[in-house]
Formats: structure tokens, sequence, C-alpha cells
């Protein structure tokens, strides 16, 4: 870029007749430059092509705004920096806040596809049959602690006895099974098999 560009017939200020604007037809090949030697790091998340293109946009848009190029207060190439700097950062923002990088020139997006897949209908069938069983336990734990309380209380055991005990449907079977013995229930070692003590 050199001060020769900066006299080319842009759009001149009303007041004193100096040029606004870049003229992007002469443009390209400074703007891809100083992108690609600046801005190196932003490659790896976003294609070079992709880069120079929405920085090139950014000017273009910034040509019709109030804040179009102005030799007075910059150079064209700090100008572009600028501009690129500005576009690396939304881009760098956009990419950590979780939204997909949205580039100017993607046209129409397709729709979001809102149909179940057969695989998602597995998954969350397996994971209901896993979590049918500990579902089960817990029904069958509440049922035995609402009834293990009358007999807790007419066997006179006292509150403080109660917090010591482990496990409720422990001492109940104890209980049952000392009370009754006719009722077939007995306790199975655990360090015996199931197939031995049948």
């Amino acid at each position: 870029m050199s001060k020769r560009d900066v006299r080319l017939p842009w759009p001149r200020s009303a007041d004193d007749g100096t040029p606004l604007g870049v003229d992007l037809s002469r443009l390209h090949a400074d703007v891809r430059k100083i992108v690609l030697k600046h801005f190196k790091s932003a490659l790896a998340w976003v294609e070079a092509d992709d880069l120079v293109q929405e920085v090139y946009l950014a000017i273009a848009r910034k040509n019709t705004q109030n804040c179009a190029f102005d030799p007075r207060k910059a150079s064209l190439g700090k100008y572009v920096f600028t501009v690129a700097n500005s576009v690396v950062l939304n881009l760098g923002d956009k990419r950590r806040r979780g939204a997909h990088v949205v580039l100017s020139d993607v046209g129409d997006m397709p729709d979001a596809i809102t149909t179940r897949t057969a695989e998602d209908e597995l998954i969350e069938a397996e994971e209901e049959a896993a979590g049918q069983p500990q579902l089960v336990m817990f029904d069958v734990r509440a049922t035995v602690s609402r009834t293990s309380r009358p007999a807790r209380s007419a066997a006179g055991q006292t509150s403080a006895r109660r917090r010591r005990s482990p496990d409720p449907t422990l001492s109940l079977f104890d209980r049952v099974t000392e009370h009754a013995p006719e009722s077939g229930v007995r306790r199975v070692p655990f360090d015996i098999d199931v197939a031995e003590a049948a």
C-alpha cells in the first residue's frame, strides 16, 4: 500500500474535500497480505479465504457508515489492521460462547433436524432399563421401612437404638426369622454358593 493509493478518486468529505472510504477493487491483495501476516493464530479455527472475505465485507460495510477510512486519522494499512482485528475478535467471541462461526457468504442454511434417530431411542431405552432395578429396590426399601416401624415400636426399640442399626431391613429380617422359624425363610451365608444353599 503506497501513498498514491490514498489519492484515488474515492468519495470525498463535504467539509474539506478529503477522500473517504476505500477503493475495494484495488485493495484485495493488500487486505489478504495484512490478514495472513498478522492473524496467523486465527487461521487455526477459520479458513484463510473466509477470514479475508469477512474483513473485506467489514471494510465494505464501514465504507457506507460514518467510520469509513479517513487518511487524516490513520494510514490505510493501520485502518485495514484495525478492521481485521475487530473481525477476528468478534469471530473468536462467537466461538468461545459456543455459537457456530457464521460467515457472511454461507447463504441459506438448511433447517435443523428435529427427528430422532433409532440410535437415540435405543440409548434412551437402555438408560430406562438400567434404572429400573434401582427404582424397584427403592420401592422395596420404602415398603419395608413403613412396615417395620410398628414392629420396631412394638418390640420396644428406642430411637437411639434405631439410629445405631445399620440397616432397618436387616433387623426386620432377623426378627421375622427368629419369631417364625416355621415360615421356611432362612438366611443364606454369603460365603457359600446359592446352588449349595438350595
